[in-house]
């Protein structure tokens, strides 16, 4: 009697067992497919490309293709480092090459890796190390990756302008910003909201190749009004000057065929979603100031130390316009102190091309330091016609710390020598006692501990009247020199980023200095000088879009003012 249900419960395990056969080789097929294309990819040069496909397999592929997907990185990246392709050393003619560094001569890979012992307490002999693995790298830094992005969640978790909401991965699925904390009338920015959304650009950069659409308020439920939209264009245009790829930005304007992620539960406000499975947009209008085909580049953070372990994502596209099939040359460049540059690095493509990646301040991620200093990040690209356009981005690379160390001994040596000699305007020539003056006036006869205080002090201790409603950044100097203290380096940061939103605007600059000091109208000007070059050279504002003018006052005022004009 249970004859049937064997013979069914066979025919059932039969059918199971072929369909599991045939969806494994289907998938198997599949990802047969896209090894093989991967592998053309790297035959034809396009090492990027290769890259980018091989970096799945080793997240998604079998053991095996994982083992081969390596092996492929491994010869890419040493085709990347040399220029020379491994099993084909007499092809010279790979599209990326590196630049030797001041014509040095590089020497060849060895299949070992030689890292310096990293405590500050040892020496820094070179020990030998076991070779290591491009898979390796790449788990290096998805972890940093990783740590950089919980970090800036972290922060934003504490700011009221955001609202995070996260996926079942912990990654976010979207941010909620409160319109209120961010814009002051319309479509403008409040002054202390650009720290705000500089955290916003940092997680867009620390999320990977997501890609990132925004939805004006109401747009969710398709009542979306004017104001809400240029609010939604106004922060996408902003992120795009951060260096954001437009590539994998959008601004879906009337809420129409969107998906609210199930995790977003409030949806009153700008809400900027997540997707990471979606193709970047690489056709585009061309560069409208050179006709050429449109680029982009974004670096975060724009300052690192190596020595801490730190790094920066960088990111650049280039987009197909009206002028056919771009080519493409990324450079890196080390700057000098006499502001020459030094190339460190060239790789070169063709056609459309989206790229993020990782830049640790070592040689080859896992070889020596670069030196601290300035480094400028480069994308060209050319169309058919031969229009060109460029974009760059500056990095800094923070001293080691030895060289910290130096600069502290040397700045207290400095410092020793100058107390020695008495400020000009605490001289008493008629030798009467100084009368008492306000803390405005500020009297020249102040301790050193009292005169410090007024240089990283709040802004009203050396302050005149200014216009209602607009925004002065004062920049102090460290006591006797002219070096901007670190809180008005942020300022300055901060100048450029809305420089960045408000490319229409114009810099003014005043360097102030107390009408006692020796030589007053020199050292004015020296003080908007510091910070006019700060700004350009570690920053690339356009010195046409800076004015500057110096003044001497009455009362104790050794600043300089920045303010933005519009003209």
């Amino acid at each position: 009697m249970n004859k049937p249900k064997i013979k069914f419960s066979l025919l059932s395990f039969l059918f199971l067992s072929v369909f599991i056969s045939v969806y494994s080789y289907a998938q198997n097929r599949i990802s047969s497919r896209e090894m093989e294309q991967a592998i053309r990819l790297y035959q034809e040069g396009k090492d990027n490309d290769a890259m980018d496909r091989f970096m799945d397999i080793l997240v998604k592929g079998s053991p095996s293709e994982k083992s081969l997907a390596n092996e492929y990185i491994n010869k890419i990246t040493m085709r990347m480092n040399t220029g020379i392709d491994e099993g084909e050393k007499e092809n010279r003619n790979s599209s990326v090459k590196e630049i030797p560094q001041e014509r040095e001569v590089k020497p060849k890979i060895e299949t070992k890796t030689y890292i310096e012992k990293e405590s500050p307490k040892q020496s820094k002999e070179k020990v030998q190390a076991p070779a290591i693995s491009s898979q390796d790298a790449a788990e290096k830094i998805f972890k940093k990756i990783e740590e950089m992005r919980r970090e800036i969640l972290l922060t934003m978790s504490k700011i009221s302008a955001f609202k995070i909401f996260l996926s079942d991965q912990n990654t976010p699925a979207a941010v909620l910003l409160n319109e209120d904390e961010i814009f002051s009338s319309g479509a403008t920015f409040k002054p202390k909201a650009i720290e705000d959304l500089q955290n916003l650009a940092a997680l867009f950069f620390a999320t990977g190749k997501a890609n990132i659409m925004l939805l004006p308020k109401g747009g969710a439920t398709g009542e979306v009004e004017i104001a809400s939209i240029r609010r939604a264009i106004a922060v996408n245009s902003y992120l795009t000057a951060r260096g954001i790829s437009p590539s994998r930005l959008s601004v879906n304007l009337t809420g129409a065929n969107v998906i609210i992620p199930k995790e977003v539960n409030n949806v009153n406000g700008l809400l900027c979603i997540f997707y990471y499975n979606k193709d970047k947009n690489l056709k585009g209008e061309d560069d409208i100031k050179t006709g050429g085909p449109r680029v982009s580049m974004g670096i975060y953070p724009p300052a690192i130390s190596a020595y801490r372990g730190e790094g920066a994502v960088i990111e650049f596209s280039v987009f197909e316009g009206s002028g056919g099939m771009p080519s493409w040359k990324f450079e890196i460049f080390r700057v000098n102190q006499d502001n020459s540059m030094v190339p460190l690095q060239t790789i070169e493509g063709q056609g459309a091309k989206y790229n993020q990646t990782y830049f640790n301040g070592r040689d080859k991620f896992f070889g020596d330091y670069y030196p601290s200093g300035r480094y400028i990040f480069s994308i060209t690209a050319t169309d058919l016609n031969g229009k060109e356009t460029a974009e760059k981005r500056f990095l800094l690379l923070k001293p080691s710390p030895e060289e910290e160390k130096k600069a502290a001994v040397s700045a207290k040596t400095s410092s020793g020598k100058e107390l020695k000699q008495p400020p000009v305007s605490s001289k008493n020539t008629s030798k009467q006692p100084l009368k008492q003056t306000s803390s405005k006036t500020a009297s020249p006869k102040k301790s050193k501990a009292a005169v410090k205080k007024t240089s990283d002090s709040q802004d009203d201790i050396q302050s005149e009247d200014t216009p209602s409603g607009q925004v002065v950044y004062k920049i102090y100097f460290s006591q006797g020199k002219y070096e901007i203290t670190p809180n008005s380096k942020k300022k300055l940061e901060t100048i450029a980023s809305t420089m960045d939103n408000y490319p229409d605007s114009k810099i003014e600059i005043t360097g102030y200095a107390y009408k006692k000091e020796a030589n007053a109208a020199a050292a004015a000007k020296k003080r908007a000088d510091t910070v006019r070059k700060e700004l350009i050279n570690k920053y690339g504002i356009d010195p046409k879009n800076i004015k500057q003018k110096t003044s001497v006052s009455p009362t104790l005022k050794t600043i300089a003012e920045v303010k933005l004009i519009q003209e």
